[in-house]
C-alpha cells in the first residue's frame, strides 16, 4: 500500500513539474518572440528614420545655395511648371527644380574663385568687373572638376551669373521662366558667360539690365526628380538630377544623376517668401505578419530651407 502510494507522489511531481517547465516554457517563448518582434520593428524603424534623415539633409543641404528666384516645380515628364507658393493638395507638379549657385569655388580656398562683389563704375554691360576674383586660376579648374563628373564636360564657359535684387531690369523680374526652366525656353533675365579674365566676366547678355554690386555665379540647375515606382510596394526611387545649363536649351535629363533614396513613399514641398519646406517619408519592410503578407512602417521628416 505504501508503495503504491509513492508512486501516486511520483507520478503527481512529474505532472507538476511536467505543468510547471510548459508553463515556464510557453512564458519563455513568448517573451522571446516578443523580444525578437520589438527588435525588428526597431530596426526597421532605425533604418527608416536614418534614410529619411540623410535624403532630408542631402537635399536641405543643396537647396541652401539655390537661386531664390529660380525655384519651380515641375510635372514629370513634361515642361509644365508652377510656383511653388501656389501649389495645392493632390497636385501633380512632384519635381522640385532650381538654379543653384557655386559655393564650392566660392568657399574652397583662401581666394576665392569668384568674389561675388561687382565694381559697378568699372563694369559694362557685356564685362563685369569683379575685384578680389580668382577666376582663372581658382574657378576655372573646380568647375571644370566637378563638371566633369560621369563624362560631363561642364566649363565656367557653360557658367551664368545672376545680379542680386528682384528686378532684372526696369521691365521684367528675375523668374524661373526667363531663366531657362520655363517653356518655351526664354532666357531674357540671365546673363551667360563667354569667358573670364581674372577678374572679369565677359557675357553674352548685353542688353539693359540692372547691375547691382552684388552676383551670383552659377555653373548648374538641380531637381528633385521622383520615378522607379515599385507598383508592389506602391515606393519609388527619388534622385538628384545636376550639372545642366537651362540658360543653354538643357533639362534635367541632360545632366548627370545620382540616387537619393530607394523606398519612397512621398515627396512633397512647398514655398513661402524665400522659405521651401519639404517633407519625405520611407517605407521600411518588417517582416510577414500572420497572414503571410508583408508588414511594413512608415517614417517622416520634415524640414524648412530659409535664406
Amino acid at each position: 500500500m505504501k508503495l503504491k502510494m509513492n508512486k501516486a507522489f511520483s507520478l503527481l511531481e512529474v505532472v507538476l513539474v511536467i505543468t510547471i517547465l510548459g508553463i515556464v516554457a510557453s512564458i519563455s517563448s513568448s517573451l522571446i518572440a516578443n523580444t525578437y518582434e520589438s527588435y525588428l520593428v526597431q530596426k526597421s524603424q532605425h533604418s527608416a528614420s536614418i534614410k529619411t534623415e540623410v535624403a532630408a539633409t542631402l537635399i536641405a543641404n543643396r537647396l541652401s545655395y539655390r537661386i531664390s528666384s529660380s525655384v519651380i516645380a515641375k510635372e514629370r515628364g513634361t515642361a509644365n511648371i508652377r510656383d511653388i507658393d501656389n501649389l495645392t493638395d493632390g497636385n501633380t507638379f512632384k519635381v522640385l527644380e532650381w538654379i543653384g549657385y557655386d559655393n564650392d569655388s566660392f568657399s574652397a580656398l583662401p581666394i576665392p574663385g569668384w568674389s561675388g562683389f561687382c565694381d559697378v563704375t568699372r563694369t559694362s554691360r557685356g564685362i563685369i568687373n569683379t575685384p578680389g576674383s580668382s577666376l582663372v586660376n581658382n574657378a576655372s579648374p573646380i568647375i571644370a572638376f566637378l563638371g566633369a563628373i560621369n563624362g560631363a564636360a561642364t566649363t565656367i564657359a557653360n557658367a551664368a551669373i545672376i545680379f542680386e535684387g528682384r528686378e532684372y531690369n526696369l521691365f521684367r523680374n528675375y523668374s524661373p521662366t526667363c531663366m531657362g526652366l520655363g517653356d518655351p525656353a526664354d532666357v531674357g533675365c540671365i546673363s551667360p558667360i563667354t569667358s573670364v579674365g581674372a577678374t572679369t566676366i565677359n557675357v553674352s547678355d548685353i542688353n539693359p539690365k540692372v547691375v547691382s554690386d552684388r552676383y551670383k555665379l552659377a555653373w548648374s540647375a538641380y531637381a528633385i526628380v521622383p520615378g522607379d515606382v515599385n507598383t508592389s510596394t506602391n515606393t519609388f526611387d527619388l534622385r538628384l538630377h545636376y550639372n545642366y545649363q537651362p540658360w543653354e536649351g538643357e533639362v534635367y535629363t541632360d545632366g548627370s544623376s545620382s540616387l537619393i533614396a530607394q523606398g519612397i513613399t512621398s515627396f512633397t514641398f512647398v514655398g513661402q517668401g524665400d522659405t521651401v519646406r519639404f517633407k519625405i517619408c520611407a517605407r521600411e519592410e518588417i517582416g510577414l505578419d500572420f497572414n503571410n503578407s508583408r508588414d511594413h512602417l512608415g517614417v517622416c521628416k520634415e524640414k524648412a530651407v530659409i535664406r
